[in-house]
């Protein structure tokens, strides 16, 4: 609660505004200014009420850059909405913004030039990517170019919240990637990887028509489980997943973003993988005893069932880019990308690669409005049936 109350200063008697808001730290500490008459001290302390009620951080004229980001990335994280390894990837991007560059400027007087010449700084001198780093290291334009879209987003909650008027960032000028996007498989390199998978064995096989036929991440390739997948229906329900998480393999139900829960449906030649998957699991699970964990019934089980190291799926991924003698790129995401592609191609539906690949916005696939349709999924399920009937896996 703000008050006011009469104090003596070396001035001379004056009356002090009182109220309390959230610190650095995430902790509330006591603030206190002083007017030299009692009107103007409940002005400031009635407007200081408000501004904490309903911002949740108090004077956006004392408050600084650093600490509006840092409280913005706690918050985000309170909510849920965000994996674990999101919320580290903004935590370390607005970091690296606030603490070198950006931190001591009050919010209130971001400017774009700001943002600019930090985004210049960040490219030419880096900073400390560890704690332990022995001095700034210089970072990646790609690197720099997320951290400018990370700050977007803050500072456009910072907008909503009445903290400043216009978001600072938007016209910001951002490095381009000095890298190519990534890129999905052609159709030959296709045939190539199904066809060493197949040589490999039924579970590689089917690994990789999961990650072609559906367009699931790492981490939600990893999270499928029998218990999301209905055989008879031919659908598959994503809605758990396996992260690494600060060298930790950590299993947690939810996704990458609310869009990431979503049910697609399976083309019949990957819903016989599965079957057959099934069974080797259940005698793996019977062959290592009690302990071996069957709640959930993971597809791609790590030792004893539990879920796999994100690190050993890339590592699978990449000696079968090897074995088919493709290289570069990113061994699982290039999958979602190839995906992705061929479905475009196949549908045309922009709304229905949305929704299948679990993007939050069409933006992310394409700047086009159209509705995601059930036949139309289905439609796609099919064309990837064509695909994977094609390839047998070596018994």
């Amino acid at each position: 609660m703000a008050s006011v109350r009469k104090v003596i200063t070396k001035s001379g008697t004056a009356f002090q505004a009182r109220w309390r808001e959230r610190g650095p730290a995430g902790r509330d500490r006591s603030c206190a200014k002083n007017f030299s008459t009692a009107r103007a001290a409940r002005d400031h302390a009635s407007r200081m009420q408000q501004l904490v009620e309903r911002r949740g951080i108090g004077d956006p004229e004392r408050l600084t850059t650093a600490t509006f980001l840092t409280h913005f990335v706690d918050e985000l994280e309170s909510s849920g909405n965000k994996s674990p390894v999101t919320i580290a990837v903004y935590r370390r991007c607005l970091g690296l913004a606030a603490r070198r560059e950006l931190g001591t400027i009050p919010l209130a007087r971001l400017t774009t030039a700001h943002i600019d010449r930090a985004l210049g700084a960040l490219l030419r001198q880096g900073g400390r990517t560890r704690q332990k780093a022995p001095k700034p290291r210089p970072l990646k334009r790609t690197t720099v170019e997320l951290i400018a879209r990370i700050l977007c987003v803050a500072l456009g909650q910072a907008v909503k919240r009445g903290l400043i008027a216009s978001n600072p960032a938007v016209n910001a000028t951002a490095p381009s990637p000095d890298q190519p996007q990534a890129q999905g498989f052609s159709a030959e390199q296709v045939g190539k990887l199904l066809s060493a998978a197949a040589e490999k064995g039924a579970e590689a096989l089917t690994l990789a028509a999961l990650l072609l036929a559906t367009g699931v991440r790492r981490s939600e390739a990893l999270g499928t489980n029998y218990g999301d997948i209905d055989l008879d229906a031919g659908t598959l329900r994503v809605r758990r997943t396996v992260i690494d998480v600060d060298d930790r393999t950590v299993e947690r139900e939810g996704g990458k973003s609310p869009a990431a829960l979503r049910t697609i449906a399976i083309p019949r030649a990957l819903v016989a993988l599965l079957r057959a998957q099934k069974t080797r699991i259940l005698e793996q699970a019977l062959a290592w005893g009690p302990t071996y964990q069957r709640d959930p019934l993971y597809v791609f089980p790590g030792p004893g069932g539990k879920g796999m190291a994100p690190k050993q799926l890339t590592q699978r991924m990449r000696e079968l880019m090897q074995a088919a003698g493709i290289s570069g790129g990113a061994p699982v995401h290039r999958w979602k990308h190839t995906s992705g592609s061929l479905l475009y191609d196949q549908t045309g539906n922009v709304k229905t690669v949305q929704a299948r690949l679990g993007h939050a916005s069409h933006h992310t696939t394409m700047s086009i409005y159209v509705h995601p349709e059930t036949e139309r999924d289905r439609e796609a399920s099919e064309h990837f049936e064509r695909i994977l009937t094609a390839i047998k896996p070596r018994t």
